[in-house]
C-alpha cells in the first residue's frame, strides 16, 4: 500500500479530513478579513472614547469633523480600489488632489472668478496634465515599477 492510499485511510478512519469537518459560526465569521478591520475600527473608537470621551469628539459636531474628512479619502479609496481590482496602476492619485485644490483656489480667491468655473477649470487641468502623464511617462514609470 502506497504513503498516499495510507494517509487516505488513516483520514477516513478518524474522520480527520478538515474538510469535512464542522466548523462554528464564529469560526468562519472570524476568519473573515472584513470583520478583522470592522474589529479595528471598533476598538479604536473605544479607545478614543476612552481617552477623548469629554473632549467633544464624539458629539455631533465633531463626528461631522472627522467623518466629513472620511467620506473624501473614501471616494478617492474607491477610485483607487477599482483601478487596482481592473490591474491597472495610479501613481497620480495624491499629487493631483493637490493640484486640483490649487487649481480651485487660485481662481477663485485670487482672479475672482465664480467657484463653478473654477472648478471646471480644476477638471481641465486635471485631465490635461493625466494625459500628459498618461503620454509623457507612461514608458518610464512602467519601466521603473518592473
Amino acid at each position: 500500500m502506497s504513503t498516499k492510499s495510507k494517509s487516505i485511510q488513516s483520514k477516513t478512519e478518524f474522520n480527520q479530513d478538515e474538510r469535512l469537518q464542522k466548523v462554528s459560526k464564529l469560526r468562519l465569521l472570524l476568519n473573515r478579513p472584513e470583520l478583522g478591520a470592522l474589529g479595528g475600527a471598533i476598538l479604536v473608537f473605544i479607545f478614543f472614547g476612552i481617552v477623548a470621551g469629554d473632549t467633544g469628539m464624539f458629539s455631533a459636531y465633531g463626528m461631522l469633523n472627522f467623518l466629513d474628512v472620511s467620506a473624501n479619502l473614501g471616494i478617492i479609496a474607491i477610485a483607487a480600489a477599482m483601478l487596482m481590482i481592473g490591474g491597472e496602476f495610479d501613481l497620480s492619485i495624491g499629487s493631483m488632489i493637490g493640484f486640483a485644490g490649487i487649481c480651485i483656489a487660485i481662481p477663485a480667491i485670487y482672479w475672482g472668478w465664480p467657484l463653478w468655473m473654477s472648478i471646471i477649470f480644476a477638471f481641465s487641468m486635471a485631465v490635461l496634465v493625466g494625459t500628459l502623464m498618461e503620454y509623457w511617462l507612461y514608458e518610464q514609470v512602467f519601466l521603473l515599477l518592473l
